[in-house]
């Protein structure tokens, strides 16, 4: 039996500048292809079904990446990228059947993993205590070894395919790839992904700077943005379009917040 090894072909390129001592913006395109993926196929086409585990999927990305970095310098440093792109394939993983065992192409079309665009912004900083030369020295002191690091990221919505909730091509796939009223793999999307972590952290130094107690607290989805995990796929049944089609059946952590300590010597 055949089975042949799963790679890749990449080619890259990009531009970097300087826009100072401390800060550069870079761009860099791509286009990878993917070759003899796994995939499950009922290979007999039909009933009773013959399940096999081959390798002949294959995916395409094609895309563009901007980055804006500011090394640590005057107690701020930060990184913003862009990501947009698209990522299309005929399986996105072994547990996809297709449509048709006998017609692979009908399942060319978005990858579970696509998403059109992407940006995240992340940054460290440490409160500008040396401007603050005319403020009380108890809020200097105080104010003195804090640092905050937040993280902003927002992206497109997934994927989310379109399924009929029977298998009425009768190709006995599991999970089930029947796509209702000819539509194609892939054709919608879930809401998009919003995202904001911070971490705000005080540093206490002991023993000329060699032992030190940092205190301090974390939040996690500090927006409380419902972001789905997952979706139902189910599109209709009986011919009957389902409202609860891409309804969320799984979601990601709510807004979560802990107090942290550590000793480091």
């Amino acid at each position: 039996f055949d089975f042949p090894t799963t790679y890749s072909q990449k080619l890259t390129g990009g531009l970097e500048r300087s826009l100072g001592p401390d800060t550069t913006v870079s761009i860099e395109a791509s286009w990878v292809r993917g070759f003899h993926l796994p995939r499950v196929r009922n290979i007999s086409a039909t009933l009773p079904a013959v399940y096999q585990l081959e390798q002949t999927a294959r995916s395409r990305y094609r895309g563009v990446a901007v980055t804006l970095h500011r090394r640590m310098s005057h107690e701020l440093s930060y990184l913003l990228a862009y990501n947009a792109g698209q990522t299309r394939d005929d399986a996105s993983d072994f547990d996809e059947h297709p449509l048709d065992p006998a017609d692979l192409s009908k399942d060319w079309a978005r990858s579970r993993q696509h998403q059109a665009q992407r940006l995240t912004a992340s940054g460290l900083f440490e409160l500008p205590i040396e401007e603050w030369k005319s403020a009380p020295t108890w809020l200097r002191d105080g104010l003195e070894h804090i640092s905050v690091a937040p993280i902003f990221t927002i992206g497109g919505g997934r994927p989310v395919n379109a399924l009929d909730s029977t298998d009425v091509f009768r190709t006995a796939a599991y999970p089930i790839s029947a796509r209702p009223f000819g539509l194609p793999r892939n054709p919608f999307f879930s809401p998009a992904f919003v995202n904001l972590d911070i971490r705000t952290m005080k540093t206490f130094y002991f023993r000329q700077e060699r032992l030190f107690l940092q205190v301090g607290v974390e939040a996690f989805n500090l927006m409380n943005h419902s972001n789905p995990l997952r979706v139902s796929p189910y599109y209709a049944a009986q011919g009957t379009r389902l409202n609860s089609y891409g309804g969320a059946v799984e979601t990601l952590n709510a807004r979560q917040i802990q107090l942290l300590i550590q000793l480091e010597y």
